[in-house]
């Protein structure tokens, strides 16, 4: 009968200390899942943050593309206004067809840039996705760490 009863408290202070183990662990997990938490809200937040800087990065290019080609159209429709109507193109003197190749030459060059500047928006936005597809393939990767 001693002996159940040393088994007994044997086996109660076992439990008793397996149970206190495990109620650190879970303490401790519970701290980890805490911190783990915090951070995916902070990415998650750096993540909102870095779409809308994206964003407004995007937003003030296409606005200064969209100016630049409004100054280029003001300077094609200024040129289209120096020049001499059609019937007249014949009776030109020698002056006005010199400043006529000029204005050519002015309208050949700005649309060369018109269609750099849409080139450059191209490849701006391309970039844009290629970023955002980075960042949520980055953001994807450290929620699997953590898991």
């Amino acid at each position: 009968m001693l002996k159940q009863v040393y088994e007994l408290f044997t086996l109660l202070f076992t439990v008793t200390q397996r149970l206190n183990r495990h109620d650190d662990a879970i303490e401790k997990i519970q701290q980890e899942s805490k911190a783990n938490s915090e951070l995916i809200n902070r990415l998650i937040l750096g993540q909102v943050r870095a779409n809308d800087e994206i964003k407004r990065h995007a937003e003030r290019e296409a606005e200064a593309r969209k100016l630049f080609q409004l100054q280029v159209e003001n300077q094609l429709l200024r040129a289209a206004h120096r020049l001499p109507p059609a019937a007249e193109t014949g009776s030109l003197a020698p002056l006005k067809q010199e400043e006529l190749q000029q204005l050519h030459r002015q309208v050949e060059s700005l649309s060369a840039a018109l269609q750099q500047a849409n080139d450059q928006q191209t490849r701006d936005q391309a970039e844009i996705e290629r970023l955002k597809a980075q960042m949520a393939t980055l953001l994807a990767e450290r929620q699997k760490q953590e898991s």
